[in-house]
């Protein structure tokens, strides 16, 4: 998802359909990645309207049941402002330098948002 002004790119986020493993559980979520606004368009909401027509894609045209999305600490606080939730668990992926390593982390933010499904408290 791109956003520009007068023909200029000032923003994207990208959007990947994914299947992972919750618990015994499969569940379709859309990867959130590469969020970057122009650093001359930061401060102008660019990222907020972003990360919302992410959040309507992925749950209206993805058929995703969940956001999903890691970032740095500090960046926390701009994606719960928008609706997502953190969560605390240990993550296990695919190195994609050699597609057989698996990397585990349980320090690293990770933050969902509702798609199909919403939170179940």
């Amino acid at each position: 998802m791109i956003a520009s002004c007068d023909g200029v790119i000032v923003g994207h986020v990208g959007m990947q359909k994914r299947t992972i493993t919750v618990g015994q559980n499969d569940v379709i979520v859309a990867g959130i990645g590469g969020v970057l606004v122009h650093t001359h368009w930061r401060r102008h909401g660019i990222g907020a309207q972003l990360i919302r027509a992410a959040q309507i894609t992925l749950r209206d045209k993805m058929a995703a049941e969940f956001g999903y999305l890691g970032c740095r600490p500090s960046i926390v606080g701009f994606y719960e402002a928008a609706g997502w939730r953190r969560v605390h668990a240990t993550e296990r992926s695919t190195s994609r330098l050699d597609r057989t390593t698996i990397l585990t982390t349980s320090d690293d933010p990770i933050l969902i948002c509702p798609g199909t499904r919403d939170f179940i408290e």
